[in-house]
């Protein structure tokens, strides 16, 4: 009994002074293995080892930028550089017996893009605006993309450039995404109504000859087309030679545009003609004047008449027949009554003496008869 007794306490020593014997084996470390930076919070990281180790070593390459808290614990804190990077995590434990083989830990650091915008926030209704998203980053070229949220107005939901048109006031987010990281951005985008152009014209309807002017409200600036002559300032006076449409392009807040429209009727003067008869009188002898063409009245040498007035010149006369039309259009011209005989009547006779005269009337010469 003794022996065995004996052999049982021999093994159980040799079996602790084995355990004691050994260099510590290191266990898996544990920690994030994707860092978003900046913010760059250090990161905790834990490592653990049997046959009890005495202390620990941190190591990260590369170690550029990288800080260790307590590189000699289980567990610290380390904090890496901004810039996108893949770094290795090495630890590894100690006791008396020796050092344990390293393990490693790969962490991937993202730089988290900001969000910036360009482009105008305003556009007029009816059009549309371009805006840019972009991040300014530490990192080279780094592949981040873009997401726009909602998508009422957006020609498009993905990428850095969008073309914006919504009908109200809408706030657009944009998630931008670099790697494992990301962030967002905000931006409002406005529509503006486009002025409402009133059109006042001095008159829709002139006649030929006359001038017209044609004033607005609604808008700070004003331009007005027609198919005539560009150019024409708003309120100066301008002579239309036709019936003929007009815009009034006004100008408001932000460069948007709204227009009016008016029409304007040249409607054409009076056409006249002027016939007697006999077209050559004698002197004194009545005539008969008829007017004809497009007036609805007359008038000679400015006292009105009918369509028909009886002259009695006793030289060549001329006179002004003036008329108008419905569309109330003013125009005239000019008739001469020519003298080309002379007469002889009974009362140049002072006495009934039974004598004729003829020709009555002649070109001057007269046959007396008695």
């Amino acid at each position: 009994m003794v022996k065995i007794y004996s052999l049982t306490l021999f093994l159980i020593v040799f079996f602790i002074g084995g355990l004691k014997a050994q260099a510590p084996v290191m266990n898996p470390i544990t920690g994030a293995s994707v860092v978003c930076s900046p913010p760059s919070s250090a990161q905790i990281y834990s490592a653990s080892a049997s046959n009890s180790p005495t202390s620990y070593s941190w190591t990260v390459l590369p170690s550029a930028g990288v800080v260790i808290a307590t590189p000699t614990s289980s567990t610290t804190s380390i904090s890496y550089p901004t810039p996108n990077g893949t770094y290795t995590v090495i630890c590894y434990a100690t006791n008396g017996s020796g050092t344990s083989s390293p393990v490693t830990f790969v962490v991937t650091v993202f730089e988290t893009p900001n969000v910036t915008f360009s482009g105008s926030t305003y556009f007029c209704q009816g059009s549309s605006t371009n805006i840019m998203a972009s991040s300014t980053m530490l990192s080279a070229s780094p592949t981040i993309s873009y997401i726009w949220s909602p998508p009422t107005g957006l020609n498009t939901t993905v990428g850095q450039f969008v073309s914006a048109s919504p009908t109200t006031v809408t706030n657009y987010t944009v998630l931008a995404t670099n790697g494992s990281c990301s962030n967002t951005g905000t931006i409002t985008i406005t529509p503006v109504a486009n002025p409402t152009v009133n059109v006042f014209p001095s008159s829709t309807s002139i006649c030929a000859g006359d001038f017209a002017f044609i004033n607005a409200s609604g808008a700070s600036s004003y331009t007005i087309s027609t198919t005539w002559i560009a150019g024409i300032p708003i309120g100066s006076p301008f002579y239309p030679p036709f019936s003929a449409p007009y815009t009034v392009y006004g100008t408001g807040p932000y460069g948007c545009i709204g227009s009016g429209n008016t029409f304007i009727t040249v409607n054409p003067l009076p056409v006249i003609t002027a016939s007697a008869t006999p077209s050559l009188a004698c002197m004194g002898q009545s005539v008969a004047v008829n007017f004809s063409g497009t007036s609805t009245s007359y008038s000679l040498n400015g006292v009105a008449c009918g369509n028909s007035v009886a002259i009695s010149p006793t030289v060549n006369t001329t006179y002004t027949i003036s008329g108008m039309t419905s569309q109330g259009c003013k125009g005239s011209t000019t008739y001469t009554q020519f003298i080309g005989c002379i007469g002889i009547s009974n009362p140049v006779f002072n006495e009934p003496v039974g004598l004729t005269a003829y020709p009555n009337p002649s070109n001057g010469q007269f046959i007396l008869n008695s």
